[in-house]
């Protein structure tokens, strides 16, 4: 279960599979990678990110609604984006150069502050080289048209950058308040990870709708959730003491 991933700070844990709603961070739905050797094998022709994505999304009852799916390129491809498309559900992601895609979009070289367009049906592609920057990015969506906004960026691209970070703030949020304490024992770093992610969830919901005046801090949300979870325990303990353990030396 657990993995090595040498891109990442902590190069050996646990990898998550997660959606997460893009404005606020709140967590939809998360599996847990189990590995190659505990995941069944996947169907002939069907990428894993494809598979992930499908799978999070039945198990949140997301599909058949129209909700609007942004992923990065670890997860997008045509594949994915197609098999959204006839469960009625739309994507836009950012695509890895390896992916499947038409050669005028492969291969495409926009110069800086240009695109280049291509469209499938439904599926609209792009290649877009900012003014500042010499790599190019290409994605796929099909939801935006081949249209520039405001700032004379695309608007798929505006559109990825503004709602592709509902898991990284997540991530973040978590960041602040963990205690990161060490396990040798995977099963508790997982149950430990669940537990943070509830308060979190929690937290974003009261944060949301809540009608305090001012609203809680996170730190001291969680303290009042810890207060209130040992308070019938602690109660209990002062009321029944029990026979205290003698130790001889």
């Amino acid at each position: 279960m657990l993995q090595y991933i040498p891109s990442k700070r902590s190069r050996f844990g646990i990898k998550f599979w997660i959606l997460a709603e893009a404005v606020t961070g709140y967590v939809l739905q998360m599996h847990i990678y189990l590995g190659k050797t505990f995941e069944p094998a996947l169907p002939a022709g069907t990428l894993q990110g494809t598979n992930v994505v499908i799978k999070l999304l039945q198990s949140a009852d997301l599909l058949n609604k129209w909700y609007h799916v942004f992923t990065d390129n670890f997860f997008s491809s045509l594949n994915l984006a197609r098999a959204l498309l006839v469960q009625r559900t739309h994507l836009t992601g950012t695509l890895r150069n390896n992916r499947p895609m038409p050669n005028m979009i492969k291969n495409a070289d926009p110069d800086p502050g240009q695109t280049t367009y291509a469209r499938q049906g439904n599926l609209l592609l792009c290649s877009f080289r900012d003014q500042n920057r010499r790599k190019q990015v290409k994605l796929v969506s099909t939801f935006y048209s081949a249209v520039r906004a405001m700032n004379a960026k695309p608007l798929i691209v505006n559109a990825y950058n503004n709602f592709k970070g509902g898991v990284d703030i997540s991530d973040q949020m978590m960041a602040f308040h963990n205690d990161h304490r060490k396990q040798t024992k995977v099963w508790k770093n997982i149950i430990l990870h669940m537990f943070h992610r509830i308060l979190l969830n929690s937290y974003i919901l009261y944060y949301q709708h809540t009608s305090h005046n001012p609203i809680l801090s996170r730190f001291e949300f969680v303290k009042q959730v810890i207060e209130g979870l040992t308070e019938q325990h602690l109660l209990n303990r002062q009321q029944n003491p029990g026979p205290r353990q003698k130790y001889e030396r």
